[in-house]
């Protein structure tokens, strides 16, 4: 029976070890993580943005000095839409005065959150848009230009009242000097790979819109900042879509309304449609959960402006529709490719600065893993042995205890019978 009671307590104590163990390297765990993740706390800008405004730009001298501005300080230069240009991953700006109007230089962390800031920034009536090639675009609008070109956002804005009313060459000059001197460091990205979801036939053109966080689709998608959390670096692609039948893309691109003619009724009743995309089934499961929860919270009347499905790791909806059929079969005409895509050639190098810093960190932080999980091993194996060690000693020392020196062994009447001796005279 005590056998078997200390087989148990072993059992026991084994457990309570492991048990240490498996939460010493949950607490750690997360540490490894995200020293893997956040390689840098302030990603270190890759372009001089000083250099793309010289003292003299398209012909037109400075008026005053170079402005450099980091993430931290972005509300100097577009005030309460800060946190959307956060969202859109600009880690450095920069701006310049140059006579009558101001040129401010964005420089975000990939092409992708520049093209995203641009169109999110195009979106205003009375704009006249440029496009010259896939890489770059301009829109050109009252007082004020903005261009895109690999990982940059240009503004150029009229600082005084009367400069509001140059003509657009003025404004286009400057942008297109800049964009001029824009070295892409990814070619080989373009449009985001999402763009490509959205349906094609009657699509208003330049209306698409590509978001990266719910601070910008808000503008486009009413309770947007209450329907989606962008959790896991989700992403979100929009489209406007005439009312009706779905007509030719080209003939809907090529009408008076596609030029940016329509009119303020015309483009309320278009159909935004949008996809936001998440990058794990969990994620897409908790998102739609989330905005299904919140549409029903709804009144009536503002749950039937919206419609919403998940199609795999995609959430599609359309929203400010007229014709709630139309807007159905726009929904269920998005489809998520069930498909490993690259979105670069894993063969051309990235680019990323930090690729070295990121593998080194990696395999520092799994040989530190390793060597923890050795250190701990040894340590409690060495514990634990040492331990059973002394009890089992203290318990072989308790075993033969003879009470105060209280016993004797009495050996010497065997010793006469098996010697055969005769007794003693005194016992006779």
């Amino acid at each position: 029976m005590s056998n078997l009671t200390t087989g148990m307590k072993q059992m026991q104590y084994r457990k309570n070890i492991l048990f240490l163990i498996a939460i010493s390297l949950l607490l750690a765990a997360p540490l490894i993580i995200e020293a893997q993740q956040n390689p840098a706390v302030e990603p270190a800008p890759l372009r001089s943005l000083a250099e793309l405004l010289p003292d003299r730009l398209a012909g037109v001298s400075a008026t005053g000095e170079v402005v450099e501005h980091g993430h931290e300080g972005l509300e100097n230069l577009v005030a309460e839409k800060a946190a959307v240009y956060r969202e859109y991953l600009v880690i450095s700006a920069a701006s310049r005065q140059y006579g009558e109007v101001r040129v401010d230089i964005f420089q975000t962390e990939n092409p992708y959150a520049a093209f995203g800031l641009f169109t999110y920034n195009s979106g205003a009536r009375e704009s006249k848009a440029k496009k010259p090639d896939a890489r770059t675009g301009s829109v050109l609008m009252p007082g004020e230009s903005i261009s895109w070109k690999d990982d940059v956002f240009i503004r150029v804005t009229a600082t005084a009242e009367q400069a509001r009313g140059s003509t657009f060459a003025h404004y286009e000059r400057l942008a297109s000097a800049i964009v001029a001197a824009i070295v892409p460091s990814r070619p080989d990205l373009t449009r985001p790979p999402l763009l490509e979801s959205l349906p094609v036939d009657g699509t208003v053109a330049d209306s698409e819109r590509y978001f990266l966080g719910p601070e910008s689709l808000s503008r486009y998608i009413e309770h947007s900042r209450n329907l989606f959390e962008f959790a896991g670096k989700a992403e979100a692609a929009l489209a406007e879509y005439e009312p009706g039948e779905a007509a030719p893309a080209s003939a809907v691109r090529d009408s008076p309304k596609a030029r940016g003619e329509a009119s303020a009724e015309e483009e309320k009743s278009r159909t935004k449609l949008f996809i936001v995309e998440y990058h794990t089934p969990q994620f897409a499961s908790d998102a739609m959960k989330r905005a299904s929860d919140y549409l029903r919270s709804l009144p009536e009347d503002e749950q039937n402006r919206i419609i919403i499905k998940r199609e795999g790791n995609y959430i599609v909806g359309a929203a400010s529709f007229h014709d709630r059929e139309r807007a159905r079969g726009l929904v269920d005409s998005v489809k998520y490719p069930y498909e490993v895509k690259w979105l670069r050639d894993p063969l051309i190098p990235t680019g990323d600065p930090f690729h070295m810093q990121k593998a080194a960190q990696m395999l520092l932080s799994s040989f530190g893993l390793i060597g923890i999980g050795m250190l701990t091993a040894l340590v409690v194996g060495t514990a634990f042995g040492a331990t059973i060690f002394l009890k089992r000693r203290k318990r072989l020392q308790e075993i033969f205890s003879d009470g105060g020196n209280m016993l004797r062994l009495e050996v010497d009447p065997f010793e006469k019978v098996i010697l055969g001796l005769p007794p003693r005279k005194d016992e006779g």
